[in-house]
């Protein structure tokens, strides 16, 4: 009797790709110009619980981390917190600031995400946002690829104009919008290396086909408008006094 024997080719997933790898250091890159000038007491990051050293260049102390479904972390370097995105367990004007890390892609309801964000924040509080952009190396490969289960491709590539018109009808103001990573996602460390000279190229230019944007906003505040009082004074008839232009010299 013949046996038969199977080979079994081991795919490595997402987050254990070379291509994963140097995306997630690019993140972390980019975030470090950004994560130092934003203070509080209070950092709250939104999902991808198993990349939370993102948070490190932060100079806040308390950073938190909120996932549907948690994985123990060992050593956890941030508190980690189960609970859905739509229903954050947070007083109102409570939180310094929000980072969501390519959250809004696999999203069913991305504006209502930034509005409960909004309802968090702290009054003139701070949002970090990255994403990719559909406009892209990155977002023609989606569209190449076609449907697929697998992140980041599984999910919707929003646009820097759409997410940012989400942010003003959740009560943001938009401060910065940064464009980075314009490389392929070609696995390295081959065309890594290669096509290095993009990277260069599309920041010297400020190209906004950068495979992922990082964007930062602010929540604003509605100002309080002042309660006019209506003065009404009473002078007697003969009280009244009637300017002599001629009388003056």
């Amino acid at each position: 009797m013949t046996k038969l024997r199977f080979r079994y080719k081991y795919k490595p997933q997402w987050h254990e790709s070379e291509l994963s790898k140097h995306l997630i250091s690019a993140i972390e890159q980019t975030l470090t110009h950004y994560l130092p000038s934003v203070f509080g007491f209070y950092l709250l990051q939104l999902g991808r619980k198993e990349y939370t050293h993102w948070l490190n260049s932060s100079p806040i102390q308390q950073k938190i981390v909120l996932d549907p479904n948690p994985v123990l972390l060992t050593p956890a370097p941030a508190a980690l917190i189960q609970s859905p995105y739509y229903q954050l367990p947070f007083d109102n004007n409570s939180i310094d600031a929000i980072f969501l890390p390519c959250l809004l892609e696999t999203a069913q309801h991305p504006l209502a995400i930034l509005e409960e964000v909004q309802r968090v924040l702290l009054p003139s509080g701070t949002l970090i946002l990255v994403g990719f952009n559909p406009w892209s190396l990155w977002g023609l490969s989606k569209l190449l690829l076609g449907k697929t289960h697998e992140f980041p491709w599984q999910g919707q590539f929003w646009s820097a104009s759409t997410v940012k018109t989400w942010l003003v009808k959740a009560g943001f103001s938009l401060d910065i919008l940064h464009y980075f990573y314009f490389r392929p996602p070609l696995p390295p460390p081959l065309w890594h290396q290669k096509l290095h000279c993009l990277e260069k190229i599309g920041t010297y230019c400020y190209h906004p086909c950068g495979g992922l944007y990082l964007m930062t906003a602010t929540k604003q505040v509605a100002p309080l408008s002042p309660i006019k009082t209506s003065w009404k004074v009473l002078i007697p008839d003969d009280h009244l006094i009637s300017p002599n232009i001629s009388s003056r010299r």
